[in-house]
């Protein structure tokens, strides 16, 4: 399994899991899970434009 796969799934919901328990707010972590999947989402379509060349 590709590491940045792993990273994909991991970092996503440990960041929404530490943000809800350090803020005990759902929406600041609802919102830091939509930034993080937005710059991994932006990363890996780079990354797959780059394969393609």
């Amino acid at each position: 399994m590709n590491i940045f796969f792993i990273l994909f799934l991991a970092l996503p919901i440990l960041s929404f899991i530490g943000v809800f328990l350090l803020t005990d707010s759902l929406i600041y972590a609802i919102i830091t899970l939509l930034i993080i999947d937005l710059v991994f989402t932006v990363l890996f379509v780079k990354r797959q434009k780059d394969k393609k060349r």
